[in-house]
């Protein structure tokens, strides 16, 4: 194994998929990636000057900052970090190829059961592309 990917929803749940991707990473000695990716169908109600992107993409590089920085010290992986707009699961296969990953690491996180129920989850949606 060479290369981790692990993608945040930068939820609390994150923190548990965020450690044991970097255990993983750490133990095999591989290069981690860390992806969040901003749902594109937010800026459907995007202002005029672009603001609301803007303002996304600043918050969402500052908690992917934060937690590449709570890695501990010795940590052997190389760690890479990186912010997508569009569909999740879309952009973490995209990223997956991108990079060559040997392993996707995701969090569990319900927001909405029942749309899960009816739409699927981001989990199922990459198990079966």
């Amino acid at each position: 194994m060479e290369h981790i990917l692990v993608a945040l929803d930068l939820s609390p749940q994150a923190d548990r998929a965020f450690e044991r991707a970097v255990m993983l990473a750490t133990e095999h000695r591989t290069t981690l990636t860390v992806l969040h990716v901003i749902n594109d169908n937010l800026l459907g109600y995007e202002d005029e000057d672009g603001t609301l992107a803007k303002t996304l993409l600043e918050k969402a590089t500052r908690m992917v900052q934060r937690y590449t920085a709570s890695l501990p010290p010795g940590t052997k992986s190389v760690v890479n970090s990186r912010i997508a707009i569009g569909k999740a699961w879309k952009e973490i296969l995209s990223a997956a190829d991108k990079i060559g990953a040997d392993l996707i690491v995701i969090g569990l996180h319900h927001t909405d059961p029942m749309k899960d129920i009816f739409l699927g989850t981001t989990a199922e949606r990459l198990i079966r592309s």
